[in-house]
């Protein structure tokens, strides 16, 4: 018996001794673990600021005079008067006239973006039987604060801003892209790069569709790395290459009036090239677009002191090809020739930039946008 006893205590000290000692460790293990792992900081909590419902509607009037006038509707339109107390607390009623050809849905949509930047919501919009009418209620937190009644009136005009919008790089892509541009209800003023594959096939389409254009100039920019095209004026041409080079690509270009500079963030910089070119279209009545690819350009300043008409762009619809991104740039930019009367931008005809402006150009010119022709802003 002593013989079993001692073979099974044998037995169990090889099999369990091991195990316990493998569970001891792991404990003191997770213990050691827990003793020097750092505790996790909740993340702060960030409240989100609340306006009252009597600071939202003394801001609103401000406001919503700059979204109206972003949509092509004058202040003089709007009219304000208190509310009785029989409208549930709502301390004001604005009454819009606007344009019959105006977009109740997207008042609506840039009424609700406004009272949400605000701090506050729309509760209800509530357009009328007739199509001629929307009701908005506004406030904050639950409180509604105010009323907005747009009411569409015959024979008013929205007030009207200029844009020129100028396509670049016209005649490397397919022909689809130009006809796409000349089929546009809208005006655009093409610019059409020398002595590519469809240049000739883009000049023979905006001639036969009387639609806007001018000449895309090479010039030479700051990165050695960039190829700005055959017949590119460079930084190291003299006055009769210069010359030679603007006689053939308005050859190129037949019927162009004016140009506006491809690339060129070097030339647009030197006063002798810039000089040069300039002389060149005051002596053919040209005029000359700066494209402001360099924040240094003197291109714009020189044509005034040489008598050359011309203009300088406000911004590039497409340095991004997203359509969101470019219909956004689209709005902003809008938003800045009823501020100031105009707008000069420029696109690509790429096909999204295409698909926004297919899109986006009729309700611009709903609220007021006027589209011309380039030539027709230069001064």
């Amino acid at each position: 018996m002593k013989v079993k006893q001692k073979k099974r205590l044998q037995l169990y000290s090889n099999i369990f001794l091991p195990l316990i000692a493998l569970i001891a460790l792991g404990v003191s293990s997770y213990l050691w673990y827990k003793a020097l792992k750092p505790e996790k900081t909740p993340p702060p909590v960030i409240k989100q600021s609340k306006v009252a419902p009597k600071a939202f509607s003394a801001g609103l009037q401000g406001n919503l005079v700059e979204v109206l006038a972003d949509m092509g509707i004058d202040e003089k339109s709007i009219k304000r008067e208190d509310a009785d107390k029989s409208t549930n607390g709502v301390y004001q009623i604005y009454t819009i006239r606007t344009p019959e050809n105006a977009s109740l849905t997207l008042l609506n949509q840039r009424i609700t973006i406004m009272a949400k930047n605000m701090g506050g919501s729309v509760f209800s919009g509530i357009e009328g039987s007739n199509g001629k009418t929307l009701t908005i209620t506004l406030g904050a937190g639950k409180t509604p604060t105010d009323i907005v009644i747009f009411k569409k009136i015959p024979g008013i005009e929205p007030s009207r801003a200029k844009m020129a919008v100028i396509i670049d790089d016209v005649g490397i892509r397919n022909l689809n892209s130009i006809k796409r541009l000349c089929d546009l209800d809208q005006t655009v003023t093409l610019s059409i790069l020398p002595f590519q594959t469809h240049t000739s096939h883009a000049v023979d389409l905006a001639i036969d569709t009387d639609t806007p254009y001018m000449l895309h100039m090479p010039m030479e920019p700051k990165s050695s790395n960039t190829n700005p095209g055959e017949g590119a004026i460079l930084d190291s041409d003299n006055k009769d290459v210069i010359i030679e080079k603007l006689n053939d690509a308005f050859r190129s270009v037949r019927g162009a009036h004016g140009l506006n500079n491809h690339m060129g963030s070097k030339v647009t910089e030197n006063i002798r090239i810039v000089e040069v070119i300039m002389d060149y279209l005051s002596s053919n009545r040209y005029f000359f677009v700066d494209s402001k690819t360099s924040l240094n350009t003197i291109g714009y300043q020189t044509s005034h002191k040489t008598g050359v008409k011309s203009a300088i762009i406000d911004g590039y619809l497409d340095v991004s090809d997203n359509k969101d991104d470019i219909a956004n740039k689209l709005d902003k930019l809008s938003r800045q020739a009823f501020t100031n009367g105009l707008a000069v931008v420029i696109c690509h005809d790429r096909p999204n930039t295409l698909d926004v402006l297919e899109k986006k150009l009729p309700e611009l010119e709903k609220q007021g946008i006027k589209f011309v022709r380039i030539s027709d802003l230069v001064k």
